[in-house]
């Protein structure tokens, strides 16, 4: 896992219309392979190259966007969790590298206020791939940052690839709540969620502690 695991890119799919131009400028006018003879003469002029190549740039974006829900189907399919990375009946885990921008001045961020927000109901636990690289083959992990929830059985639930808004990750733990797969913490938690550094070099969160025998 030394090489680079894409942390300099942004990790946000651009938006739609963006891409649409994107791929209209370089599409072919005309279908290859299409006979003169088979146009319309009613027809305006023009009219029907853009629509055919607005229809072909939206069918690449649909497998485009098939492609990475596969892709991260196959991350839950395949992540193999350990209990010593969870915490609690939910924890977020978050892959990211000292070199990656996007980690450090876009994700971590958002992380840090959520962790406040959620003090006492979720565990977010940071991994540095590259000092961690077994953890990102366990977890297939791909690209930075990516963020994983996983429940208290060790099923990864959803998963991120790229940088992830704070609402995305609001709306994902109130769906993961109502469907009932985690239940709330009974006790909030008495540590400082304020005090993990979730820049390079900082601490991963300590260890749930065993409970006492009953």
């Amino acid at each position: 896992m030394g090489a680079d695991l894409g942390g300099d890119r942004p990790g946000r799919p651009e938006p739609v219309l963006r891409l649409l131009r994107r791929l209209l400028r370089v599409l072919p006018a005309e279908p290859p392979g299409r006979p003169r003879l088979h146009r319309s003469p009613h027809r305006a002029p023009g009219g029907g190259r853009v629509i055919e190549r607005l229809l072909l740039a939206a069918g690449i974006l649909l497998a485009l966007w098939a492609g990475w829900c596969l892709i991260a189907c196959a991350q839950r399919r395949l992540a193999q969790p350990r209990a010593a990375d969870l915490e609690g009946p939910l924890t977020l885990l978050y892959f990211y590298t000292p070199t990656c921008g996007p980690c450090r001045l876009i994700q971590a961020p958002i992380l840090e206020a959520l962790m406040a927000e959620w003090e006492g109901m979720v565990k977010v636990r940071p991994v540095d791939v590259m000092t961690d690289p077994e953890a990102a083959a366990r977890y297939r992990v791909w690209t930075v940052p990516t963020t994983m929830w996983v429940d208290a059985s060790g099923t990864v639930r959803v998963v991120n690839n790229g940088v992830v808004s704070a609402e995305a990750l609001r709306r994902q733990w109130r769906q993961l709540q109502r469907g009932g797969s985690i239940r709330e913490m009974a006790e909030p938690s008495h540590k400082d969620a304020k005090g993990l550094d979730l820049y390079p070099g900082g601490r991963d969160v300590e260890p749930e502690r065993s409970r006492p025998d009953e």
